[in-house]
């Protein structure tokens, strides 16, 4: 559990430095380039991001479960990324090739259009730094080298913001995309360490790595529509730039909720693994409950809160431009904790090695994704498109959920569950009355500490949070943080614990 838990602090902080990063890039964009331009922006990030998705073959992923059984010292051989480098970079150069021959058979003049030549180009390019870079984090996930990808990821963004900051102001869309292409250069380079090394003769891989890797690759392709981004390709067909700049907006919102537990259990495919091969069933279960929960009590207060201040919140942050998105927005981040929980038992699946469980269920939800779209956004337009959104993620949570209970005798624990929703509901309650009383900068400022006083009260006062639970994190947490901060730890957990603890 203590491994686990380091890894994951080092990826939370990687994942906190990123996320910080690109959310002040957004802004940057919209305060240069307006709802249009972001727009663009973002729908250059989805192709260039659903590009790897098609392309990876599931190799990063891979590395991740599998690296630690053959790179390992006195493990089998190692040489695991070099030995997976050829079925990588087949399908990646025919990506390349394929985005590049949009370039050649469709030249034009440099415009604000989404399909413009040139913003195509630039997707290439963040298409294949960002491609090589997951190779080189793959590998390094798999190995626990969680500081080392923390330290990329620091680089990364201190080059990000100023690129972005120049491509903008001097390149307009295509610039301010190039600024992404940059934030993944320096983990491209480290690739190098893991592919210098071939397998030592004679070492054999188990054929579970390749049924694994063509899951999990069919299982991105389809997660990619099933419960990705899927909209913003009928958005772009029937709403203008600004539009989609507007549910660029709130998507970059809901982002500062989804994407920091993603990379708070990046560790958790690898530490769930090693317990399955490990046989640890029980610990299984108990990794799986507690982090169900934790995630439940940290994301439910920012995303029902951060609806309930949205009005004043979007116009503040990316400018008067966007009054238009406050709506969709709210509605966007505050549904934002289901992508975050469904995380939880796919990373169960994958770990269980259920990983063709997870590919019928993406095939299903792709179909019935594409076909909800289809039909609600040339109807609905943007409200639709969220609120579609909604549905579906929603759905998907509760077959993933039932599955990790019927076949894999995993227990959720609905109930604290619920305890944290209401808490949270009752945050939201709160910071929208505080708000709509007052009003303004003022009102937000007002709202948003009453709303947390209100939550961590109704925390203790129903009980979210297993005495079990409080002792075991704090325990672990005091095993690999400073020891200086023990002492806070354990007036937090006094605060928001009810019963008495005691420590380990």
């Amino acid at each position: 559990m203590a491994s686990f838990v380091n890894s994951s602090i080092f990826s939370t902080l990687a994942g906190l430095t990123s996320l910080l990063a690109g959310f002040v890039c957004n802004v940057i964009i919209a305060r240069t380039l307006g709802p249009d331009g972001s727009g663009i922006v973002a729908f250059g990030v989805w192709a260039a991001l659903t590009a790897y998705t098609i392309a990876n073959f599931g190799i990063p992923n891979t590395l991740q479960r599998y690296m630690l059984r053959y790179d390992q010292p006195g493990n089998c051989g190692g040489g695991l990324a070099r030995h997976l480098l050829p079925r990588f970079l087949i399908p990646m150069t025919l990506a390349t090739f394929g985005l590049l021959a949009y370039v050649y058979f469709f030249p034009g003049e440099a415009s604000a259009d989404v399909y413009s030549p040139e913003i195509f180009l630039i997707i290439t390019l963040v298409f294949l730094f960002y491609s090589i870079a997951c190779y080189a984090e793959g590998s390094s996930r798999g190995l626990h080298r969680s500081p080392e990808i923390t330290r990329f990821a620091v680089i990364g963004s201190a080059l990000q913001i100023p690129a972005v900051v120049a491509g903008s102001l001097l390149f307009g869309a295509a610039g301010a995309l190039a600024g992404y292409a940059v934030r993944h250069l320096p983990q491209a380079l480290a690739v190098r360490r893991y592919i210098a090394s071939a397998p030592e003769t004679g070492t054999r891989f188990d054929s579970n790595i390749y049924s694994y890797a063509r899951n999990t690759w069919f299982t991105g392709m389809l997660g990619t529509i099933a419960w990705g981004r899927t909209e913003y390709l009928f958005l772009s067909f029937y709403v203008s730039p600004v539009e989609l700049g507007f549910y660029a907006a709130g998507l970059s919102l809901a982002a500062l909720v989804t994407q920091l537990p993603g990379h708070m259990l990046a560790a958790l495919t690898t530490h769930l693994g090693e317990l399955h091969d490990q046989g640890s069933t029980e610990r299984i279960e108990k990794t799986y409950q507690r982090t169900m929960r934790w995630i439940g009590l940290s994301t439910l207060p920012i995303c029902l809160g951060g609806a309930a201040v949205m009005s004043e919140l979007l116009p503040m942050i990316f400018g008067d431009a966007f009054d238009g998105g406050r709506v969709v927005a709210a509605i966007l981040v505050g549904s934002a904790f289901l992508n975050t929980l469904e995380m939880v038992p796919r990373a169960v699946m994958m770990a269980r090695e259920r990983s063709h469980v997870i590919v019928r269920i993406s095939a299903v939800f792709a179909v019935l994704s594409i076909a909800v779209f289809a039909v609600v956004v040339p109807y609905a337009g943007l409200i639709g498109a969220a609120l579609a959104r909604i549905a579906l993620h929603g759905l998907l949570l509760s077959v993933l959920m039932i599955y990790c209970g019927r076949q894999l005798n995993l227990a959720v624990g609905i109930r604290w569950l619920l305890g944290s929703f209401a808490a949270a509901a009752l945050c939201a309650i709160t910071a929208y009355a505080v708000l709509w009383s007052i009003g303004g900068i003022i009102g937000l400022l007002v709202a948003v500490p009453a709303g947390a006083l209100v939550y961590f009260a109704a925390v203790r006062a129903l009980n979210c949070i297993p005495q079990e639970d409080a002792d075991v994190l704090l325990w672990t947490l005091s095993a690999v943080l400073p020891k200086r901060l023990t002492p806070l730890l354990k007036a937090v957990f006094r605060v928001l614990v009810r019963q008495e603890r005691s420590t380990k």
